[in-house]
């Protein structure tokens, strides 16, 4: 039992959908192309698209197949080009593409009625799209502009009976592809070749100058005598030895305080009423007039001095043997003493 015969499958290539035809369905298939796919002509997502494209082929168990993809007119600009004696095609289609929003493009000459018809369209656009197909086993067969089916009696609007149409004409439509490239419709990638077709000349002297430059330094590194190599000679120096004079630091004056100049606080850290009066009046009679009953915050072991390492030694010791012989043991304690000179907290200590 022969298997059944599968014809090629036809897709017309819109701004935002793609239409499936075939001589077997009566109306065609369309799958919606989302913005966030393609917009404006423009692929934006072309992994997106390729899923896109898989899970309509399995969705509608479409079977791999050739292909024919038909140009809608809403995809492709073009421009009626005049009889002339001799046209340059190639000029034609560079001029044309500048004028062209889109940023990859493909033109081609088509042969139309007395003259010539000039197409350009995304070529990244129709390539991601038969790419898609092709890695899901298609053969993409022809890419043709919607107006080159007027001529052979095909209608622009896919149906059942437009599609049995293009299917006899199959060997027309492969010979006026955007996949063929003959002299008499000649292809261009415009904006691509552009440049180089406007300066073969400077980059051939670029090429030719960057070359000679190569080569001439290496003659020259071969060439050039070696550079004579000079021993370096010791030169003694003798350096005079400076010994810094020392000059001895200025001896720290003494302290001028003097003892009627020292404010002394004696605080009562024992609990007992009358003690810190017994001191200070004891120290008015020494000489310490500055000297005045405080409280004490907490109560104390025994007696301490904090004291301002300002106050001469001899006073010191005459502060300390003082409060020493009514409530010893004392002891010394360096410190800020606030703003007094020195802090007596009588203790608790016999």
């Amino acid at each position: 039992m022969s298997k059944p015969k599968i014809h090629p499958l036809i897709i017309t290539l819109d701004r935002s959908r793609l239409l499936f035809c075939s001589p077997n369905s009566p109306q065609p298939l369309a799958l919606q192309l989302p913005p966030s796919v393609v917009s404006d002509l423009e692929v934006i997502n072309r992994l997106q698209l390729e899923e896109t494209i898989f899970n309509f082929i399995r969705s509608s168990r479409l079977h791999p197949s050739s292909l024919i993809i038909i140009l809608s007119k809403n995809v492709y600009f073009d421009r009626i080009l005049p009889p002339a004696p001799a046209v340059d095609f190639r000029a034609e289609a560079e001029k044309f593409a500048d004028t062209v929003p889109l940023t990859s493009v493909s033109s081609k000459v088509f042969k139309w009625e007395m003259g010539h018809r000039l197409v350009s369209i995304n070529r990244d656009l129709y390539e991601s799209v038969s790419s898609a197909f092709q890695k899901l086993g298609f053969t993409v067969l022809a890419v043709v502009p919607s107006f080159i089916l007027g001529p052979m009696g095909v209608p622009e609007e896919l149906d059942q009976n437009a599609c049995r149409l293009i299917l006899k004409k199959v060997e027309d439509l492969k010979a006026s592809s955007f996949l063929t490239d003959d002299t008499a419709a000649p292809s261009f990638q415009a904006k691509k070749d552009t440049f180089l077709h406007h300066n073969q000349l400077i980059l051939a002297g670029l090429s030719f100058l960057i070359i000679g430059s190569s080569i001439g330094f290496l003659i020259y590194s071969v060439t050039r005598p070696a550079k004579k190599t000079v021993s370096a000679r010791t030169v003694p120096v003798s350096v005079p030895l400076i010994t810094p004079s020392l000059t001895p630091a200025a001896a720290t004056p003494s302290s001028t305080l003097k003892i009627t100049d020292l404010k002394i606080q004696v605080r009562n850290g024992t609990g007992e009423t009358g003690r810190a009066a017994r001191l200070v009046a004891l120290l008015k009679e020494a000489g310490f007039t500055g000297s005045q009953i405080g409280t004490a915050s907490v109560s104390a072991g025994q007696t301490t001095i904090v004291y301002d390492p300002a106050i001469p030694a001899d006073l010191l010791s005459r502060l300390k043997s003082l409060a020493d012989g009514l409530y010893p043991p004392v002891t010394l304690i360096p410190g800020a003493a606030g703003a007094n000179h020195a802090v007596i907290t009588i203790g608790r200590a016999p």
